[in-house]
């Protein structure tokens, strides 16, 4: 199982399973005499039985016995939509669950676990895995089984469900291996505390430093702030040194037209040039986080962390299986999963507080700690400020932190007014959510605003042309395996590869050892996104959001399913001018029926995905524009 995070402004990837599998495979032992003559099973206390289940942790442990018939795989059948939202529902009312418990625990708002947050909680992942295998246990045949997985946090819980189902479990070592991981993971989460909080507490000494002046020059306490807390990069500036916020693009510079607007960023690789680029920044109030925070605030942060508990109850259900080992493993290896850089948040806001009065405050929504924090010190701390949050970019299935519970939609802290990119966003939160309590309104797009520049090219027939669009995690080293296994070498289609910035091909050909030399129409790209798409007829990607920029220029698109129970699809909810395989599909056919369209069938599925991107993504207007000016009078206390 792979996940990704955010780690110093790059996403990179948790690993809690095997490196070629999203899921744990499980395969019937036919040929136990054969099977067991390999060295390493020898060792199965009281022999192979009927009832034995015998957990590796990679396929190389079994070399040479797939296909030989000494172990056969038991299929298990992909997902049905009815029962991935049955998996929403169930994993974000279980957490849900956990908020009502510990809603009055101040950290645990600031827990990962409570933000459902795909990219920094690998608990979905843990648990889709656990019900990936007992769901394969129901599907085996009365034979003694053998399970692939590294996931050695779903251990305990594992042996509980295989015991349940009459079984007894073999998994070499796993006790000291689940003590060595957890042990790890606490070292890990320990040195990361220390050494984070070290640089916020160098950072907020260095930003109050130096932006004293500056500081004066904007502060002025006689005003009412319209704050925006963002995010920003080193190429948040251009080459002149003007600002353009990657997140809301123009809207500071419009809003601060009518609005005291001050922009409260936290800024990623560069920190002392960030200092300097703002306290040169002569149009907008622009402030770190930081520049509220002092030493005190990160010390009592860090002792906090250090002494927050969470107590499990003996028994967790989802989904009928007992989870609670899984939630005390996964706490305690990442130290209750408490980050400082997202408790911070609450003591800079309430900081500011005392030093302004702030009438509205603006930020991205995606239910993150942070975000969380933020609105907990405007109800503690400026019960009067309006809160307004943006869904700045695309919801696929898997976006479990956008969905609201029924369970928790009365304690668990959210804004006045969400506003969305458009319709389709702002219809699947409130598929899968609850955002009664809410006011959830279709905005505008202000990072995409460029796709309305962006135009179709005409139709003309296949060169052959293929663009392999990678992601920034490792996961993607299984689309690409796929791809040059069936595309490598072909003298009909030319594959042109781009990769992440977070993972470039330097990195991801050395570490899987990847030799794309040996493939003649196979190449990496060196030129810009746009020039790689005017090139290409067709793309193929698995979470990436040019696939949007793709369709808008009419470019056929063919999504690579993963064995996830939940979509990562950035277009899961539409199949027009997009195409899917899986791991065991043909690539050749899905693209021979995508060459074979005719201009008249093309234009009718590019009327459909234009029209799709448009409801997704809403143009800028005055309306839209108007949606952002929250009146801070208008909320109910």
């Amino acid at each position: 199982m792979l996940r990704i995070m955010l780690v110093d402004g790059v996403k990179t990837r948790y690993t809690g399973s095997q490196e070629n599998n999203l899921m744990a495979q499980i395969f019937a032992i036919k040929n136990t005499k054969a099977f067991t003559s390999n060295p390493f099973f020898q060792r199965i206390p009281g022999g192979l039985d009927d009832s034995a289940c015998i957990v590796i942790s990679s396929m190389e442990e079994i070399d040479g016995l797939v296909g030989s018939g000494v172990i056969e795989a038991i299929s298990s059948q992909s997902y049905t939509p009815e029962e991935r939202t049955a998996f929403i529902r169930e994993y974000t009312g279980f957490i849900a669950s956990l908020n009502v418990k510990y809603k009055d625990k101040f950290l645990w708002w600031a827990t990962d676990l409570s933000s459902k947050n795909r990219y920094v909680c690998p608990l979905p992942d843990l648990l889709g895995e656990l019900l990936e295998i007992d769901r394969g246990l129901k599907l085996s045949p009365q034979a003694p089984l053998l399970i692939i997985t590294s996931s050695i946090g779903i251990y305990r819980a594992l042996k509980k469900a295989v015991s349940r189902r009459g079984r007894k479990l073999y998994w070499p070592q796993a006790p000291v291996k689940e003590f060595e991981q957890c042990m790890r993971g606490w070292v890990f989460s320990f040195f990361k505390l220390v050494i984070r909080a070290l640089r916020f507490y160098a950072r907020s000494f260095w930003a109050r430093l130096r932006l004293k002046q500056y500081a004066r020059r904007w502060l002025n306490t006689d005003k009412k702030f319209y704050v925006i807390k963002t995010f920003s990069y080193p190429n948040s500036w251009d080459k002149e040194g003007v600002y353009t916020d990657s997140f809301f693009g123009r809207l500071p510079r419009i809003l601060s037209k009518d609005n005291d607007v001050l922009i409260l960023t936290y800024h990623w690789q560069g920190f002392k040039s960030f200092i300097k680029r703002v306290s040169l920044e002569k149009t907008l109030a622009l402030f770190p986080v930081e520049f509220f925070l002092k030493g005190k605030d990160v010390l009592r942060a860090v002792f906090r962390i250090l002494i927050f508990k969470i107590p499990v109850e003996s028994q967790e259900n989802f989904h009928g299986l007992d989870v609670s080992d899984i939630l005390r493993f996964e706490l305690a290896r990442t130290m209750n999963g408490v980050q400082v850089f997202q408790l911070l948040h609450y003591d800079a806001m309430r900081n500011m507080f005392k030093k302004l009065r702030v009438g509205s405050f603006l930020f991205t929504f995606e239910n993150n700690p942070w975000e969380r924090m933020c609105m907990l010190a405007c109800r503690h701390h400026s019960p009067s400020t309006g809160q307004v949050g943006y869904q700045h970019s695309v919801v696929p299935e898997a976006a479990l932190n956008m969905f609201v519970h029924p369970l928790e939609k009365n304690i668990v802290p959210l804004p006045h007014r969400v506003l969305t990119t458009g319709e389709i966003p702002k219809n699947i939160m409130q598929l899968f959510g609850d955002y009664s309590l809410v006011s959830v309104m279709s905005a505008c797009a202000l990072r995409y605003e460029y796709l309305n520049r962006v135009m179709p090219t005409p139709w003309q027939k296949s060169q052959g042309r293929i663009l392999l669009v990678l992601d920034g995690v490792e996961q993607t080293q299984l689309m690409l395996k796929f791809v040059l296994n069936q595309l490598g070498g072909h003298g009909h289609y030319q594959v042109r590869i781009r990769c992440h910035p977070a993972l470039p091909w330097e990195l991801l050909s050395v570490k899987f050892h990847f030799d794309i030399k040996k493939y003649a129409n196979v190449g990496i790209s060196k030129l810009t996104l746009q020039e790689d798409l005017a090139w290409s007829d067709m793309i193929i990607y698995w979470q990436t959001t040019v696939v949007l920029e793709a369709m808008k220029m009419g470019k056929p698109a063919i999504n690579f399913k993963t064995r996830d129970i939940l979509s990562y699809d950035p277009l899961f909810k539409t199949d027009v001018l997009k195409w899917t395989v899986g791991e065991h599909d043909r690539l050749l056919d899905t693209i021979g029926t995508i060459e074979d369209m005719d201009e008249n069938s093309y234009q009718k599925q590019l009327a459909r995905a234009q029209s799709y991107i448009n409801q997704y993504f809403h143009p800028e207007s005055p309306s839209a524009l108007g949606l952002f000016r929250f009146d801070s009078q208008k909320v109910v206390h």
